[in-house]
């Protein structure tokens, strides 16, 4: 028997894991369809068991504990960026696509997993978190304990390849969206979108490059999941006071800048009132222009008539003229 105990397994005490199995006509058909006879997978055939249905929930509550306790394990799993391995049944672990195949490529028990992930997302208790649910029917939580991060538990669910845990996940973070957050918040979304500052791809792109509208593209640190995250953000954005977003916008990419301060949902009164309100954003994003390299220089346009006017944000290259970068669509 293993010797390994929860906190062995990455569940110390007080780590979150999904509610204890419970059956359900469902969850019986996805565990144990009863049969007349089963296969020992040698060609003989042995009746079946019948399991009934406190049966089945006495089934899984064990299979849920061995879990817990690492009881009898036949595989441990090691990330490199946490401290404790995480000590598995393969039978249970190979319901992860990713580590059905980093088993598979193993001839025997006991197994060995090393997964080289520098995420800072993942910690011990949402990775022991996302493993817990392959032990229980659907292979996904039923809503995310309070306490866990949902990015935390988003990283680990698009590592292990599980769709259904991101998506409760997602629905989790999206849940926490409001003007607090929105600062934290789009710091993940954003994640890998812009090369360090200083870099030449951030100081020195011509516009030929998409270097800016690629932001509003970008599909977020872990995609399909994160996908609808930044529009989600940038519609919240328009929603919030200037005083709010005086503080919120002068640090982020220009291309949200931009977007937020044309955006025809953004409350600032007229179109003089805006273009004083866009003035002042340009003149705090100074400092942030200027670690960028200062190799760029920003400006609010006012337009009248010809059917084309209103507040445009621009930014061009120093020693360009006055030749102006637009980005995107009007």
């Amino acid at each position: 028997m293993n010797g390994s105990t929860p906190m062995a397994n990455g569940t110390a005490s007080g780590t979150h894991s999904p509610s204890a199995p419970t059956s359900s006509t469902s969850a019986q058909e996805d565990v144990i369809t009863p049969v007349t006879q089963m296969s020992t997978g040698e060609g003989a055939q042995v009746p079946s068991p019948g399991i009934q249905p406190n049966a089945t929930d006495h089934f899984l509550s064990f299979i849920y504990h061995s879990f817990l306790t690492a009881s009898f394990t036949d595989a441990t799993l090691y990330l490199s960026s946490l401290p404790k391995p995480y000590h598995l049944h393969s039978l249970f672990a190979s319901r992860s696509p990713l580590l059905l195949h980093l088993l598979s490529q193993q001839p025997a028990p006991p197994y060995h997993i090393h997964l080289p992930v520098a995420d800072r997302n993942l910690t011990q208790e949402t990775v022991g978190f996302a493993l817990s649910t392959l032990y229980t029917p659907t292979a996904e939580a039923r809503g995310i304990p309070d306490g866990l991060d949902p990015r935390g538990v988003l990283a680990a669910a698009a590592l292990l390849g599980l769709p259904g845990l991101a998506a409760e996940a997602y629905k989790a973070l999206t849940a926490t969206v409001n003007a607090e957050s929105l600062s934290e918040l789009l710091r993940f979304a954003l994640d890998g979108s812009q090369p360090a500052p200083g870099t030449p791809s951030s100081t020195s792109s011509g516009p030929s490059s998409g270097a800016e509208t690629d932001v509003l593209a970008y599909a977020g640190p872990y995609p399909p999941y994160t996908t609808p995250l930044l529009p989600l953000l940038l519609e919240t954005m328009t929603t919030l006071p200037t005083t709010t977003l005086q503080t919120l916008l002068p640090a982020l990419p220009f291309a949200i800048v931009k977007k937020v301060l044309e955006s025809p949902a953004l409350s600032v009164g007229g179109e003089m009132a805006r273009y004083n309100f866009a003035k002042d954003v340009v003149a705090r994003r100074k400092p942030v222009v200027a670690q960028e390299g200062g190799a760029w220089e920003e400006s609010v346009v006012l337009a009248f008539g010809g059917g084309s006017g209103g507040v445009e944000v621009v930014r061009r290259q120093k020693g360009r003229g006055k030749a102006f970068t637009r980005y995107g669509p009007r």
